[in-house]
Formats: structure tokens, sequence, C-alpha cells
């Protein structure tokens, strides 16, 4: 059986291998171990059954990862645009996606004995003759042995345009012009949220996100400034189903929320959604594509018209909302992160 692998190397185009085990324990978004030249590296499974021209040999999938997470194939598509955006392996795309337990290659595990025992203690040669027959059943190393066992995977829901004011502008994509815009957020979250579904508010920076979250105390703030720990527990509670607002820079647009309902891009203006010497991704432009990845609305806001917003006016629905006044403006000092 044939399996086209991405690598989470620097390599664009996926990687053909062979596929000796049950087919039954393999999947398009499972994890995999695979060989590249003399070392092995962890790879996403793109497809099955992939059309090759190759003639030659083809190396085989060394082990496969046994997780209960595997990628939409909302998630998938919208990696695979950012892939051709940005001409990156959509795999390092999919490794961001994961929750900071499951990134470590190292801390990947298999049974032997009865034991679970580390994969990175052994030197290659003796994992590559291990997986000569048929691929390892591996494991991460904080979950339990008895979670080996095949189980189907947990992938996310699909996602349908919900907001009504997205529906009564022919779909199109809505623009805030407000300095007050939270308001406007509000109705678009709240119609969500009671749709059973959740709302990611892209930010240009970790300042913002603190702002974010003092306005929508049901956020739940997903950057740098979180611990791993917070990390976690907040990717594991939506990997489980739950139904909130998440904001953040590239960690939560890259964030699997099942169900996702709505995205949100505040000070679309912000140069800071631009590339910095921390990240090669525009998070402006990655926010849209899940979006539209999703098929779900996306409101952009900023305190006034941005030259890509006015370049896109006959496919957004402006809405200038600069002249409303609000009783309830506040000043909130924030603490620095």
């Amino acid at each position: 059986m044939l399996v086209s692998v991405s690598p989470s190397l620097n390599i664009f185009e996926p990687l053909t291998y062979t596929y000796t085990g049950d087919p039954r324990h393999i999947h398009v978004g499972m994890r995999v171990i695979i060989p590249v030249a003399n070392r092995l590296v962890p790879g996403w499974v793109m497809s099955l059954d992939p059309k090759s021209s190759y003639k030659g040999r083809l190396k085989s999938i060394v082990g496969i990862i046994h997780d209960d997470y595997a990628p939409s194939e909302q998630m998938m598509d919208f990696c695979r645009a950012v892939s051709n955006l940005y001409f990156i392996s959509p795999a390092i795309l999919l490794d961001y996606s994961l929750s900071p337990k499951r990134k470590p290659v190292k801390g990947i595990s298999y049974l032997s004995d009865g034991k679970s025992k580390l994969m990175s203690s052994l030197p290659t040669k003796t994992v590559l003759g291990m997986a000569k027959k048929e691929p390892l059943h591996l494991f991460y190393k904080y979950k339990k042995a008895e979670s080996l066992g095949l189980k189907p995977a947990v992938a996310e829901s699909e996602s349908l345009p919900l907001f009504k004011a997205v529906a009564k502008s022919k779909g199109k994509d809505i623009f805030v012009l407000s300095h007050a815009r939270e308001h406007t957020y509000k109705t678009l979250i709240n119609e969500t949220i009671a749709s059973g579904k959740s709302v990611l508010i892209a930010v240009p920076d970790n300042l913002t996100a603190s702002y974010a979250r003092s306005v929508f105390p049901e956020a739940d703030i997903y950057t740098s400034s979180v611990t791993p720990a917070q990390r976690e527990k907040i990717w594991n509670n939506y990997h489980e189903g739950k139904v909130g607002v998440v904001t953040g820079g590239l960690s939560a647009v890259l964030l699997p929320i099942p169900n996702l309902g709505a995205v949100i891009i505040d000070r679309a203006c912000a140069p800071m959604y631009g590339k910095t010497a921390f990240s090669d991704f525009h998070v402006h432009s990655l926010a849209r594509l899940r979006a539209q990845s999703y098929v779900i609305p996306l409101m952009e806001g900023a305190a006034f018209l941005t030259i890509d917003a006015a370049s896109r006016k006959e496919e957004l629905d402006i809405r200038d909302l600069r002249g409303e006044k609000h009783v309830d403006t506040e000043v909130r000092m924030l603490k620095p992160g």
C-alpha cells in the first residue's frame, strides 16, 4: 500500500512510502515516523494510495502514532492552502496545531514485553530492524499504554455559515470601522455561541489578546504568554468539544478548534500582523484563509479603512460605525504581557 507523507522538514512536496501494516490502522491526518536520508523524522499522512510515477525502490513507514486527535478535512485543506501560499511543508503547519505535550518526538514510546520504552533511546538501525516486517505501534509518553488500541479519530465537525448579518449581506465578509467595534463583535460572538459553535479572535500581539480577554471575559488566551500547561489544558478542552472564544496570534489561528463557527480579525490595519523575527507567517492572512477553508463568517475590524480593505471593497460589507457613540466607554489598565 502506498502512502503520501508530508515530512516535518523544509520539504514542500509530500514523499511516497510503502505501508506494510494493517490498512485499518492508518488514515489521512495520522502522524507517522518515516526514514529520510539516514535519520528518522515525524510526518503526516496526506493521502492513501497516491498516484506515483516513481519506479524506484520505496522506503517503508517505520511507525504509526496512535492518538485520539486527527485534523479534519477542513484543517487539512487550510494547511494545504497556507503551504501553497508560503511554499512550506504542510507538516510544519500541522505540527503547530499540536498540543505542547504532543509536539516533542522524544516523548514517543513503543511497547516491549508489556513495558513502554522511548523510541529515541534506540539507534536508528535498531528501529529500522524492528519495523522491517510491519510498522511499530507508537504512542505519546504521557498516554497510558492501554490507549494504544485502535480507536476512531476524533475529527472536527462540519461548520456552516451562521451569522445572520452575513446572510443579509449576501455572504460578504464584514469590515467594521469603529473605535468601539467590540459591540459588533459581541453580536457575532453571541449568535455563534448560541448556535453551538466557537469563535476565533485573531490579534496582532499578546497585549491585544489581554485586552480582548478583559472585554470578553469568557475568552481563552492562547499565546506565548500562557504557560505550556495552560495551553495543554485549553487545547484538550476544545479537543473534547468545548464551545467558547479563543484569542491569540499564530498559535490561536492554528489551534484545531472543533466546530469553529466564526473568525474575527481585530486591528486589521496593525503592521504587527506581518512577518517578524519569530515567525515567517502573516497572521492576518492565515486567519482569513482559516475562515475561507471552513466556509464560515469572517469579520475584520479597525479604527480606519485599510488599503487592503479599500482594494476589496466590492467583496466586503464595510460598516462605518465611527459616528456612533457608546456610553459604556471606560479605560482599563492592563498588566504588561
